[in-house]
Order: C-alpha cells, then sequence, then structure tokens
C-alpha cells in the first residue's frame, strides 16, 4: 500500500521564535519533522501515486493558546498510474505554508527573515542523518501564507490535455 524510500527527523524541543507582529515567543515546545525521500508510493486497487526526489521540512510551535505552522517542501516528480487514458505528472512541484491556528483576520504568523519590519531567524529542519536541511525563511511580513507551483503534464483520455506551468499564492 504505501513504500518510502529515503530519510526522515523528527525533533521535539523548546525554543525560540519571533511573529509578525514583533512577539518573541521564549522557549516554546515546537516539533520539527523533516525528509529527504528518494521514493515514495502509495498504491490501492491497481492505482498508484509514485513520486520522487521529494525533500520537506515542517515546524508545529505551540504557544498555550495558539498553534503556528511552516512547511516548506520540493518534490521533483510526482504522477499518477494505473488508470488507463489518464495520464498526470507534475514536476518541480513547490509548497509554502506560514499560518496559525487563530482565526482572526490578519493573525499574526512565524517570522524566519531578517528583512521586513520584524528581524526573525531562519530556522534550519534536519531532514535526516545524511542529508541537507530544509531551511524556512519565510518573510512574516506576507502574513499567512499558502502558495504552490510547479508543471504538470495532463490528458484526460485524449479529451482535455495539458502541458504548462501552474502557481498560486
Amino acid at each position: 500500500f504505501v513504500t518510502l524510500d529515503g530519510e526522515f527527523a523528527f525533533k521535539k524541543a523548546n525554543g525560540n521564535f519571533l511573529l509578525n507582529d514583533g512577539t518573541a515567543l521564549t522557549a516554546v515546545p515546537y516539533l520539527s519533522v523533516g525528509g529527504n525521500i528518494t521514493t515514495a508510493t502509495v498504491s490501492a486497487g491497481g492505482v498508484a501515486l509514485n513520486l520522487h526526489g521529494v525533500e520537506f521540512g515542517m515546524v508545529l510551535v505551540n504557544n498555550t493558546t495558539t498553534t503556528y505552522t511552516a512547511v516548506k517542501a520540493k518534490v521533483g516528480t510526482a504522477d499518477l498510474t494505473g488508470i488507463t487514458g489518464l495520464g498526470i505528472t507534475v514536476t518541480d512541484f513547490y509548497l509554502a505554508v506560514n499560518k496559525t491556528s487563530d482565526v482572526t483576520v490578519g493573525a499574526p504568523v512565524l517570522d524566519f527573515d531578517a528583512g521586513g519590519a520584524q528581524d526573525g531567524a531562519a530556522f534550519s529542519v534536519a531532514t535526516g542523518a545524511t542529508t541537507p536541511d530544509v531551511t524556512l525563511d519565510f518573510e512574516g511580513d506576507e502574513g499567512a501564507l499558502l502558495q504552490v507551483s510547479g508543471h504538470i503534464v495532463l490528458d484526460v483520455f485524449g479529451f482535455v490535455t495539458l502541458d504548462g506551468e501552474f502557481a498560486f499564492k
């Protein structure tokens, strides 16, 4: 059903973080999870999602009543197989997320960049014993962030075909 080949790293600790409104979070608990996955496959009923060249880093920071989440991920290639006539391949897929559990519009988020209104610091997430870290370096001045980009080749049974770049923020 699920196969993975690669490295993972997990860390549960306390640390210091800065929010984009200037609030310093001191000695707060956090969990970081990172991975560098050569190949991953999820399959069921003859249909499979295949991923190659996956790198990701995530940190979850808990400040008593609020949770802050930051994620950076890259997938070299992803494709869906097992459905005759349906072809989907995505390459150079990038994902960036910086959010908070606070649903208030404009609620503060983590700041990982020394530029802008606050002097945040980048945060390195280990991805394994022998693989490079993923660096979270989001500019908190952007506020809550969901950013996705990549290249897609799609063929839906010959009726719809696409080949191009996509991005949204």
